[in-house]
Formats: structure tokens, sequence, C-alpha cells
């Protein structure tokens, strides 16, 4: 019989122990996880940053759901050691547990850039369920009004929108040290647009302005720029996006550059060893994507019961609500080699095409179309003859 060790409890750990059930009802299969909880939706964090946890919203299945697919489940528990000759996996307790296959989904943590003072009380990341009890219980205590997202990145500005929806009494900065927000996701005019809307929701935004000094005696107090400005700031949340958790596979020598490297099975260069979600490197691309690590979770626990199935690059997309505005991206929309076409719809639409074929889209406001444009820019559709006849893309489709 085999057993198979998952050692991480997100999304790509969670897909990987569904898709081995799926294949072989009788392999042994355990979920590792640090957390108290069972896997649940991070993508859903950011609405509960100021309000009301109930973890059960939050949770992909409930605890009988593990039960009937005879899944286990070992919670607040981490691995301290994988031991590749023994195909064992050590404990933080001692403990020994052998394995058939091991898939490495222990995904990633937040990264906070080496700021003067970014140490201090007052200074927060947003990654776990523990995270927004420590957010709510330092505003709580502080009478926190002053707070400060470092980061214009998708999940900062999640972050900075859901504490204004908490609280219109909420002095909220954005701080974005690239000349706009959002630079992976929007074109120049889509970051503009985005901005007007957060600024008309009373956003205070320092856009091309880098951190100097997190200042304050034994707790936050300002955040100093590098262009002079200080920012008075109660509590701070970093959102500079995420590093991938190595140091198990380093350790044990497995191949790792910014994250482990996997071939198209999510195999790592040792026997019986798979990789899958934040955690692991495809092609150079360490995504850190919810879509991207529930698909690399599939294959990983698919191949880890005998398949022999590959890994296809899925076209990365995100969405992101702003009062009642939808922000909807999808493909290759910063690309020099892309001809952007901008059509009269909705608030912003723009297109990009590379020699007939789509390669990204932005829909600001009316976003309906964004499936049917992520699916043609994945099915490498060619739009030349209604490019020729100036036709209307979105009425194609």
């Amino acid at each position: 019989m085999q057993k198979i060790i998952i050692i991480g409890g997100g999304i790509a750990g969670l897909t990987a122990a569904e898709n081995a059930r799926g294949k072989d009802p009788d392999a042994e299969i355990l979920i590792i996880s640090e957390e108290d909880y069972v896997p649940y939706s991070r993508m859903k964090l950011s609405k509960y940053i100021y309000a009301p946890i109930n973890e059960k919203n939050l949770y992909i299945h409930n605890k009988k759901w593990y039960e009937d697919k005879n899944i286990e489940l070992l919670l607040s528990t981490s691995v301290t050691k994988i031991n590749v000759k023994q195909n064992s996996i050590t404990l933080k307790s001692g403990k020994e547990l052998n394995y058939t296959n091991l898939i490495l989904a222990n995904g990633s943590s937040s990264f906070v850039p080496p700021f003067t003072g970014a140490n201090k009380n007052g200074v927060f990341t947003v990654r776990k369920i523990k995270d927004l009890l420590s957010i709510q219980d330092y505003i709580d205590k502080n009478s926190a009004k002053n707070l400060v997202v470092i980061g214009g990145g998708l999940l900062g500005i999640e972050a900075a929108w859901a504490l204004r929806q908490a609280n219109n009494e909420f002095n909220i900065t954005i701080i974005e040290n690239m000349p706009r927000l959002l630079p992976r996701q929007l074109d120049e005019e889509g970051s503009v647009i985005v901005a007007d809307i957060l600024r008309k929701n009373n956003m205070n935004l320092q856009i091309g302005s880098s951190v100097k000094e997190i200042a304050g005696q034994d707790k936050v107090e300002y955040v100093s720029l590098d262009n002079g400005d200080k920012i008075d700031a109660d509590l701070i949340i970093v959102s500079a996006g995420v590093r991938s958790n190595l140091t198990l596979a380093k350790e044990c020598g497995i191949n790792t550059n910014r994250g482990i490297l996997v071939d198209e099975n999510m195999k790592t260069n040792l026997d019986n060893i798979y990789a899958a979600g934040d955690v692991a490197e495809f092609n150079g691309m360490v995504w850190g994507i919810w879509p991207v690590a529930t698909e690399q979770g599939k294959i990983a626990g698919l191949n880890s019961v005998g398949e022999n199935t590959a890994y296809k690059e899925i076209t990365p997309s995100n969405l992101l609500q702003v009062t009642d505005i939808k922000v909807f991206s999808a493909g290759d929309v910063t690309g020099v080699d892309c001809k952007p076409i901008k059509y009269e719809n909705s608030i912003y639409t723009k297109l990009f095409f590379k020699q007939g074929l789509l390669c990204g889209c932005i829909l600001i406001g009316d976003t309906k179309k964004g499936l049917a444009l992520k699916n043609a820019i994945e099915q490498k559709r060619d739009f030349s003859k209604s490019l020729e006849n100036n036709d209307n893309i979105l009425n194609v489709l």
C-alpha cells in the first residue's frame, strides 16, 4: 500500500490529496500543516482583516469531508527534516514518519523588505488567519486610526479596501515604490483609473515613493519616505510579495532556485519527491497564485500514485473589486511585443494581440467577458481576420 505524505495545508496540498485519493482509493494519504485550521481559502483573508472571523466560512471543506475521503490531517505540526535515504520525515516532536512518495506543498512566507524599524510593534503581514486576529487585536488595543499599507499590488489594495469598508473613519495610506499601482496586472492607463477610484474613496496614495524608515519608540508612530514625507502610522501592513519556503528542500539536497525546481510532472531531482504551489518553480517561474497552485497540486497528486500526467502552464489572471467596480486582467498586458486595442466598453477595456493572437486583456467595470477572453488566450485563438475587418473582438468571442 502506498503512503503519500503532503507537507503543507494550502490549496496545492489539498488538491494533491484530493486527486491522489481519486486515483487510488487504498493509498494512505496524510496532510501535515503547521496551522491550527483545516485547509482554508487564503484568497478570502483580506475580507476579514477587520471583521468578525468565522473560520468555517473560510474552510474549503469541513472536517467530515476529510473523514469521508479517508485523508488524514495532522495540524499544528511542523516538519524539521526530510530523510531522503530512509524515505521518511522527522517532525518537531522527534517522531519519524515513512512515505512512499512525498509532496512538498509548504508554500511561501510574506516578504518584509529590510526597512529600518521593520521589526517594531505594529508591523504586520497578511498570510494566515492568525495574522488577522493579531491585526484586529492591535487596532482595538491601540485605538489605531492611521493605517498604512506598504505595497500597491493586488493583495495590498485588497487589504486597504477591506479596511476602508470596515471603518470609514480610518485614515488609510497606500505606499507603492513603483511608478504606478498594480504594475504586474495593469497597463499605465488602467493603473491611473484604479488610483482615481481609490482616491475618490478617501484613500491616500504615495506612488513612486520608497520607505526609508519605520519610526517610533516602542511601537510604530510614522513612516519616513525617500521623498522626505512622513506618514503618521498607528499600524502598518506590509504587502511586498512572498518568498518560497525552501529550508527543508535545501537541507536534504533538493535543487532550488527561487523555488524548488520541478519538471512537467512536478518531480524534483530526488526520487519520490514532488513539489507544487508557491514553493515550486517551473520553467523559471514561481507564480504564487491560486489557479497555478491548484493545477500543480493536481498534477503532483496524480503522479504520486502512479499516473504520468504533465503540467500545462495556465494563463495567469486576477480579479479585484473596489466599491462596486470590478477589475480583471489576464495574460500579458505589459509586453512590448503586444499590440493594444482599446474598446469603448464600460469604464475601460483593452485587449492585447501578437500576430493576431490574443495575448492579454484588461477589463475595468464590465468583466463578464473575462473568462471567455482568458480561454481565448489559453487556446491561442487567432483573431487576424476579425482584426483586419475592424470587428469588435468582444462581439465575436
